[in-house]
């Protein structure tokens, strides 16, 4: 699995296997607010990028997580 794959899972405590594009805050307990913070922060260290407060805000689900940290020259199939 991915890096970015390992850091949900990692932080939400689920499986590797649960872990896909429509994951997200509304089918997932333990992301909460919380946790969400703990995600940005994990991403932003593993993958040596920053997001801006609007684009954090704009993450609904782990595709949308994806697609940022790409953006943002972070490469995830690693």
């Amino acid at each position: 699995m991915s890096r970015l794959t390992n850091i949900f899972a990692s932080v939400l405590g689920i499986e590797e296997a649960s872990v896909g594009a429509e994951l997200s805050p509304e089918n997932t307990p333990s992301w909460d607010s919380l946790n969400a913070i703990v995600l940005i922060t994990e991403i932003e260290k593993a993958f040596n990028v920053r997001f801006e407060y609007d684009e954090v805000m704009a993450v609904k689900n782990f595709a949308d997580a994806q697609k940022l940290t790409e953006v943002k020259g972070g490469d995830i199939n690693v």
